[in-house]
């Protein structure tokens, strides 16, 4: 991981300690930029989706259904997915691991990237935005559970997703841009401290 810029958000003053939307663009050492959108404060759940573009293809991965690549020449091809639940493989793995010395697939080293990444991103914007009041609604589930989400949220990242902006970059009212970090020669974490001077 190169570079990380960010802007994270999120509903403060109901009990969140840190961010429960995020929206970051990163660039990898090899100059490949990611765009991830996320939120929990949303008022509809959304299945899952994942976007890779290629020179000549772009492969997506919506959760439960088929690899999906398109090329640039309008053909498309579906690559099955296996039929098992895959989702406690990495527990199991690691299980094993404990157990038998057992190496796995997916080990420390492999999570690097993605602590790298998160590290930087919480140094691009040490302090959490808060949605505007006027964004907060209240609505109870199937289960009588009440949630709280921002009106609106989902279409708003779907939108900035598919211009491939951050919200801060389509000037959106409650968004405000994080600082560019540079990952290359990242060390340490300081948390607060040295993101806060």
């Amino acid at each position: 991981m190169k570079e990380v810029s960010i802007i994270l958000v999120g509903l403060s003053a109901y009990g969140i300690e840190n961010y429960d939307t995020a929206c970051l663009r990163a660039k990898t050492a090899g100059g490949v930029e990611i765009l991830f959108v996320t939120s929990h404060a949303v008022g509809e759940t959304l299945p899952l989706m994942s976007e890779f573009i290629f020179e000549k293809t772009r492969v997506e991965l919506q959760a439960g259904s088929a690899l999906r690549a398109v090329f640039n020449d309008g053909q498309t091809r579906e690559y099955r997915l296996p039929a098992s639940d895959q989702s406690f493989n990495k527990l199991w793995q690691c299980i094993e691991a404990v157990r038998t010395g057992f190496r796995p697939v997916c080990g420390p080293e492999a999570a690097r990237a993605q602590t790298l990444c998160m590290n930087g991103a919480q140094e691009s914007m040490p302090e959490i935005i808060s949605f505007p009041q006027g964004m907060i609604r209240r609505r109870r589930d199937e289960k009588g559970q009440e949630y709280v989400f921002a009106e609106n949220l989902s279409a708003t990242l779907e939108n900035c997703y598919g211009e491939w902006k951050l919200p801060s970059e389509k000037d959106i009212p409650w968004s405000r841009p994080g600082r560019r970090i540079g990952l290359s020669a990242y060390e340490w974490y300081p948390g607060g401290k040295r993101a806060m001077e």
